[in-house]
């Protein structure tokens, strides 16, 4: 019989009416880890196996290295931890982001929309929040479902969503107007 896992949690980052959200450390190999737990009404182990499978598809496209699999209590998910600000973070503290257009993390994510769009995939919910920057990549880090769609239709979704996502980050009219340039040049495939 196996060595049962156990986790120390680091800090909760996230604690709604369907789920909490720790960064949590592997006590085996000190490991940090996301730990995804719906609250007991909120559970639906093929919710649970959609996100999991969806984490292939993140790999698949490009966009993410976060592998997502089950907890040993097979109620709730473990997830790979990307150690570094999300795009939400980045936008709100770096003025001028996308009218300045330099520096890794804006050519990171000049790559991370061409493979969304290069995908034929449309991956709900790609709110700055959801993304995240490793300090070379950026990773989707959470999602809804995914859409296979034609190539226009997906630039198409793609530039308007993100647009409409990303700009809740923004503080000028300016700067989404530069959003907005980005996405036109850089949703094409």
């Amino acid at each position: 019989m196996g060595k049962k896992e156990s986790f120390k949690v680091i800090r909760e980052i996230h604690k709604g009416h369907r789920s909490e959200i720790r960064i949590v450390k592997r006590k085996a190999d000190g490991e940090l880890l996301i730990w995804k737990k719906p609250k007991p009404s909120r559970f639906r182990p093929g919710s649970l196996e959609n996100q999991i499978k969806r984490s292939k598809y993140w790999r698949k496209f490009g966009v993410s290295k976060v592998k997502i699999w089950w907890h040993p209590d097979k109620t709730s998910l473990l997830k790979t931890y990307v150690d570094g600000p999300t795009l939400h973070k980045m936008l709100k503290n770096k003025e001028n982001f996308f009218s300045k257009a330099k520096g890794r993390p804006f050519k990171a994510l000049v790559k991370f929309v061409k493979n969304l769009t290069g995908s034929k995939h449309f991956i709900h919910d790609m709110k700055g929040a959801n993304i995240a920057f490793d300090g070379k990549n950026w990773q989707v880090i959470d999602s809804g479902p995914i859409y296979k769609m034609s190539s226009s239709k997906t630039r198409k979704e793609y530039r308007k969503v993100l647009l409409e996502k990303w700009s809740r980050s923004l503080s000028s009219e300016k700067e989404i107007d530069s959003l907005r340039s980005f996405l036109k040049k850089y949703t094409r495939t």
